[in-house]
């Protein structure tokens, strides 16, 4: 492999070969090759570069490439001795004699340079100005001393690369790991005149999202005459007043033609924030923002109260106007609506208006829906964000019942269940939170109220939801329990039965459940059949009311029971609740079946049927044919069964009934759960009818023909 070495720039090149056993060095572009042996060879150099006088020898040149070779001249030639075989030359002994010794050590092959990128000072005066080196060839490493403007030459930092320098000319001198040297001259300017920049006084917008912004500039540098302005967003005036919170930059121009940019941001006062939590008929704000200085926020509402909180508020629509300590405002509206709860199965609105919606560009609403995670745990937990935009009139409507229909789930009693119990999977609470949102980009506004509210699982028929008859008229009036059966039902001693009970009053701290049995020598005993305390609003309870579930045999056992009524009574003993009917129906029956079905009001009722039925297996299976092998045997069969089970299919057409049981059927026919009481255990499966027939204007009793299909069977075992 070649290895090459630079005596000087363009004067001396050595090239060694030590494979070949030669080595050659060419002296102003004439070659002389050498063999490794000792041998002396003259070159011819140019006498007027290397002449100094006749007398002295001019040049001595020192080769040191992992060998070591004389190299001397005279008058006008280059003589180079090789002293031993082999690699290892003798070094010059003496240099008296020479006016002058250099020593390359083999290298790259590549001349010494240097490459140089520089910044100019940009301010008049300044010292930001830098010089990146960048050295090639020769040999590394290499040593770097500059020589700085006003300095004495060589006493400058020993670093590659400069920073931080003001304007002037500076020269480096770089030496490699040979000796040779290399000089770079670099000169840094400033500009004629300084920079362009401006102060200003800046008066921020007092209330957020406000006009009262200003900037008054001073401009300074340049060549003092600036003729132009130009702002980010328009306009052209050196000063500005009337800006709202933002960045503004500002370009300036002198008569020169240079140009300064200069930015200033204008702030605001943090918006005021209001927060109305709804709860029944009181209101609590919470506000944060703005201003509230030591005398803090002042309230003015359109009703022309100034408390902070409100309590039992009519029904209607409020608007509160908060206001801070250096008069900025804020204002939102509260919503009182008329007491009700909501049922899952119908709509569930929030309307929203806009105040001056022609101010709002890409105006949205954000609607966020809030549901307590464990009842009256203040657990609430976001389970939907919505969004939808404003419509021409800078209104929307969301309906939030599908999210809250989600949340609830049926409550199925215990088998035969004899206490009365909170059915708490079948309501929830709630409430939602909004805002506005609009801007460019579009930015959410403070979140105004939220309204904490009841959901049941369950709903009404579109006809009467549109009439609004039940929350009106027949809620207030009835006071029913939440069921649409009649409220006379004959029933068997082991039949259970349950009456949900919603209390309707913000005042009814407990409640008790009366019962009246009838006997049948026509007289009467009355009890307490339960007293539930630490009740609430809105609240559903699951109550027993069947035979054995109240123990009516129990409470004059020498009597036999013809019926009994359940109802509801609060304070003072008042009735608060209908007055359900039963009939003991003591006919012998040799089979009767138990369906619950949920009904539409979120309780359960029973269905007893007692007519026909028959009870269906249609069997599935899945086959695999055998491989019959050279040994087979008949006995073994052709078919393999790999997996059979049956399906269930209970088929049963119901005993007559009347109008009125039928029509109220309507229920168990539209059920999303139905559950057979059997032997004391629940089994669920699915009720399927072609058609229904819930009312027949020429009969007076209908049965009701359906399928009951069970889970699929894969093994059997009798009732244990």
């Amino acid at each position: 492999m070649d290895q090459v070495a630079y005596l000087q720039v363009n004067v001396v090149n050595i090239v060694t070969d030590a494979a070949g056993g030669l080595f050659s060095i060419t002296v102003q572009g004439v070659k002389t090759t050498f063999l490794h042996t000792a041998d002396t060879k003259k070159v011819q150099a140019n006498p007027s570069y290397y002449y100094k006088n006749a007398d002295d020898f001019v040049n001595a040149i020192k080769l040191r490439i992992g060998n070591k070779v004389n190299v001397y001249n005279d008058f006008n030639n280059v003589y180079i001795t090789a002293k031993n075989y082999g690699w290892e030359f003798e070094p010059i002994e003496d240099n008296s004699n020479f006016t002058n010794v250099i020593e390359v050590y083999g290298g790259s092959g590549t001349a010494l340079a240097i490459g140089v990128q520089k910044t100019d000072v940009t301010i008049r005066g300044g010292s930001d100005g830098t010089v990146v080196l960048t050295p090639t060839g020769g040999n590394a490493p290499y040593t770097y001393k500059w020589s700085d403007p006003g300095a004495a030459p060589g006493s400058g930092p020993t670093t590659k690369d400069r920073y931080g320098l003001k304007a002037g000319v500076y020269k480096c001198t770089l030496t490699d790991a040979a000796g040779i040297t290399f000089s770079v001259t670099v000169t840094i300017i400033e500009p004629q005149y300084s920079p362009i920049v401006a102060s200003a006084v800046i008066q921020h917008a007092q209330c957020y999202g406000s006009t009262t912004g200003a900037l008054t500039i001073t401009p300074s540098g340049g060549d003092g005459n600036y003729t132009t302005y130009k702002w980010s967003d328009g306009p052209t005036t050196k000063d500005r007043t009337g800006l709202r919170a933002g960045v503004y930059s500002l370009t300036i121009t002198d008569s020169t033609g240079n140009t300064g940019v200069v930015s200033w941001e204008v702030k605001q006062n943090e918006e005021i924030k209001i927060v109305a939590t709804v709860n029944e008929d009181d209101v609590t704000l919470q506000v944060t923002g703005g201003k509230p200085g030591n005398t803090g926020y002042t309230y003015s509402w359109s009703d022309g109260s100034t408390l902070k909180d409100r309590t039992d508020l009519p029904a209607g629509s409020y608007i509160i106007t908060v206001t801070d300590s250096i008069g900025c405002t804020q204002k939102a509206t509260v919503r009182i609506q008329s007491f009700q709860f909501y049922f899952s199965k119908n709509p569930i609105p929030l309307q929203l208006l806009a105040s001056d919606p022609a101010t709002k560009p890409n105006l949205t609403f954000l609607c966020e829906v809030w549901v307590e995670k464990d009842y009256l745990q203040e657990n609430f937990v976001q389970v939907a964000v919505l969004e939808q935009p404003a419509d021409s009139n800078g209104s929307t409507t969301f309906e939030v019942q599908t999210i809250l229909d989600a949340q609830l789930k049926p409550y199925l009693p215990e088998g035969k269940e004899t206490i009365v119990s909170r059915a708490d999977s079948v309501f929830k609470r709630f409430y939602l939170r909004y805002t506005e949102k609009f801007g460019s980009p579009a930015v959410p506004g403070a979140y105004t109220q939220a309204d904490i509210r009841y959901v049941l699982l369950g709903g009404l028929s579109f006809e009467e939801y549109s009439r609004n008859t039940f929350f009106t008229s027949y809620l207030p009036s009835v006071r029913p329990f939440f069921s649409w059966e009649p409220v006379t039902k004959e029933v068997f001693s082991d039949q259970p039965e349950y009456l949900y009970y919603m209390p309707d009053s913000f005042t009814l701290g407990s409640f008790q459940i009366n019962c009246q049995i009838t006997f049948t020598d026509g007289t009467t005993h009355s009890f307490v059949a339960f007293t539930v305390s630490d009740v609430k609003r809105y609240e559903l309870y699951c109550i027993p009311a069947g035979f054995a579930q109240l123990g009516l045999d129990t409470k004059q056992p020498a009597k036999t029971v013809q019926s009994w009524q359940i109802n509801i009574s609060g304070a003072n003993s008042q009735t608060i609740s209908q007055t359900r009917y039963y009939t003991l129906k003591s006919e012998y029956v040799a089979q009767k079946r138990y369906f619950l079905y949920l009904n539409s009001l979120g309780g359960y009722n029973t269905l007893c049927v007692t007519g026909k039925s028959t009870l269906e297996l249609e069997p599935q299976s899945t086959n695999l044919e055998k491989i019959r092998p050279v040994n087979y045997k008949a006995s073994a069969g052709e078919i393999t069964t790999v997996r059979k089970y049956a399906e269930t299919t209970l088929k049963i057409t119901t005993q007559p009934f009347k109008a009125d049981q039928l029509r109220a059927l309507s229920d168990f026919v539209i059920s999303e759960s139905v559950i057979l009481f059997r032997n004391n255990r629940y089994l669920g499966g699915v009720v399927e009818m072609k058609t229904a027939i819930v009312h027949d204007e020429t009969s007076t009793d209908n049965s009701l023909a359906f399928e009951f299909t069970l889970p699929k069977s894969f093994s059997y075992t009798p009732d244990l």
